[in-house]
């Protein structure tokens, strides 16, 4: 087998194109499944569920792209079939084609003294990365009206690497920014500057405002997970049943898809509540990604002027501005600290905080009122919101003409939010410990320390939104001054890191498909194992290194009882949960 690639956004040489005549389809499902971990054995049930539906003349071809220990990058088109063993007969038969045209290439290459436009053109593919050349093999070989791309493996959402993988140097994967930019170029260079209909992230912590923000000039909907997903992942039979059904009904609309895909996901782990397993998903519109990203930048010019960090402006402060200013500080931290949390607090739902904010935040703010109104008005839609209050006028209304004041004035864009539509297409839970999702999570750490502000700053949500400049002035204000008097003293900065929660994750690597385990190589409090394939209290360790309760995972691959999604440790949450009614009108609550 060749020599694997070190990093997942890099990919090994593709084989020369074929000139075979394209197979034709309605749709195209690229399913591009990191496997080279401790997903391998989740990633191969997925193909046999696939196959149940397999790929339909005319109608929906299905491509795969799979990596595991023992497949490198195999690509492979998913036919109708059951029979047990099919699936590893078709990939050992698709590895050895394209071996022997990598060989077949090689071979042709050999001995030249110089470099041809061809070498140059492999290396430019080479660079180009795995996602990228796996999309181009797919559109080389048929031509769709319509594309959907399921990016299925380890995620973190924007706080750690994405698609992750094991090497034996030690663990890589891409950034979410790189992984933005090979969407881009897809759709740039590949499609045409068609949009891909679907992007679809069977991964953990995913569906972000800042994510959809990245790619969302090259995307219609983008489907993910706020919270940690079973190992298990989407139940593909599911997946490709909803879109074979849509290819057949040309009068629907794209969005309708992915809210039907939300909702069968769903209704698929309601059993797991039998196990106590929770789960989220949700689809979001692109077309208002924009949209969410100027609310939160209201949100952001609301709350500064409460949070003063020059020295010289809080001496000036009036006692009576002191007092709110106050409120409001601890109004944002109750909110804060009751809002729907994620991967041990670093993110919340972006909604359920600022319907908290709303709550807490004293009447005399009543700008921050409004914008909190305005975000979300955003995610749910205006037309939902008013239903929220049985469709009397709301306490504070939206702004009908907000124009920023943060950003530069030709960037300045006036939107009426009274008139907003929903940038969540559907959202919807199963189990208590993610109730409170509505669809799109924020970037939003406890602590100044391992909060990464630096790498954070780098995404144009948090640039454009300001949101990393609220952070940065509300980790400052609400940090404790250290005790007693005389000369301050502090750790080497990686000892202080092992000493927040937050740097590390409170769950075993191998129970849901975030893929973090913590840094020091022992057990957490939980009793749960990290990248070392220790063993928790029980003592005992599964096939992929990683401990749980009973020591072994379900026969379907999905978690164990000490799944991802639990309850988090700073809040005191409902212990008792409603059934998430999900339709396609939008309308869970």
């Amino acid at each position: 087998m060749a020599t694997k690639s070190k990093k997942p956004g890099k990919a090994t040489k593709s084989p020369k194109k074929t000139t075979a005549p394209k197979k034709k389809a309605d749709w195209l499902v690229m399913v591009y499944l990191a496997g080279d971990n401790n997903l391998a054995e989740e990633c191969v049930f997925a193909l046999t569920e696939m196959k149940r539906i397999g790929s339909i003349k005319g109608q929906m071809e299905v491509m795969v792209h799979l990596d595991t220990s023992v497949h490198e990058n195999t690509l492979l088109r998913i036919k109708l079939g059951k029979k047990p063993g099919e699936t590893n007969r078709e990939l050992i038969t698709a590895r050895k084609a394209q071996l022997k045209a990598r060989q077949s290439l090689a071979k042709k290459t050999t001995g030249e003294s110089s470099k041809t436009e061809k070498d140059e053109e492999t290396e430019k593919d080479e660079e180009s990365g795995v996602i990228f050349n796996f999309v181009n093999e797919c559109v080389s070989k048929i031509e769709a009206n319509h594309h959907m791309l399921i990016l299925s493996g380890h995620g973190n959402g924007t706080a750690d690497s994405f698609l992750h993988e094991e090497e034996a140097d030690g663990d890589v994967g891409l950034s979410v920014i790189g992984m933005a930019q090979q969407i881009e170029r897809i759709n740039k260079q590949l499609l045409g500057e068609r949009k891909i209909d679907v992007l679809g992230l069977d991964s953990c912590l995913m569906s972000m405002g800042e994510i959809a923000y990245m790619v969302h000039n090259h995307v219609k909907v983008m489907i993910g997970a706020e919270g940690f997903e079973p190992r298990a992942g989407w139940p593909y039979q599911m997946v490709l049943s909803a879109v074979n059904k849509f290819a057949t009904d040309n009068n629907e609309d794209v969005k309708s898809l992915g809210e039907r895909m939300v909702c069968d996901y769903i209704a698929y782990y309601t059993d797991y509540q039998a196990a106590g397993v929770s789960v989220d998903l949700a689809a979001l519109d692109m077309d208002h990604s924009v949209t969410q990203m100027w609310s939160v930048n209201s949100l952001v010019e609301a709350l500064l002027p409460f949070f003063p960090s020059d020295p010289e402006v809080k001496k000036a402060v009036d006692p009576a501005k002191k007092a709110v200013d106050l409120e409001v500080k601890k109004a944002v931290i109750l909110a804060h600290w009751e809002a729907q949390p994620y991967k041990n607090e670093l993110y919340v739902d972006l909604y359920d905080f600022c319907e908290r904010l709303q709550f807490y935040c004293p009447a005399s703010a009543g700008k921050i009122h409004i914008a909190c109104q305005n975000v979300m008005n955003v995610i749910r839609g205006a037309k939902q919101e008013r239903k929220r209050f049985n469709n009397r006028k709301m306490p504070f209304e939206a702004d009908a003409a907000f124009r920023t004041s943060l950003n530069p004035e030709e960037f300045r864009k006036t939107v009426n939010f009274r008139k907003a539509e929903n940038f969540v297409l559907q959202s919807c839970y199963s189990g208590l410990t993610v109730q409170y999702s509505f669809g799109s999570s924020i970037y939003f750490p406890w602590a100044q320390q391992p909060a990464q502000l630096g790498s954070y700053g780098q995404l144009t949500f948090a640039r454009d939104s300001h949101w990393i400049d609220f952070l940065k002035v509300y980790l400052n204000e609400t940090k404790r001054e250290p005790r007693g008097k005389g000369e301050l003293f502090d750790f080497d900065e990686r000892v202080t890191l092992d000493q927040f929660d937050t740097s590390t994750t409170m769950f075993a690597f191998g129970d849901h498909k975030s893929g973090s385990a913590n840094k020091s190589g022992s057990a957490n409090k939980s009793g749960s194992a990290n990248k070392s394939g220790s063993a928790n209290k029980s003592g005992s360790a599964n096939k992929s290194g990683s401990a749980n309760k009973s020591g072994s995972a379900n026969k379907s691959g999905s978690a164990n009882k000490d799944l991802g999604n639990v309850i988090g440790s700073m809040r005191n949450p409902p212990t008792k949960f409603r059934i998430c009614e999900c339709d396609e009108d939008n309308e869970s609550d």
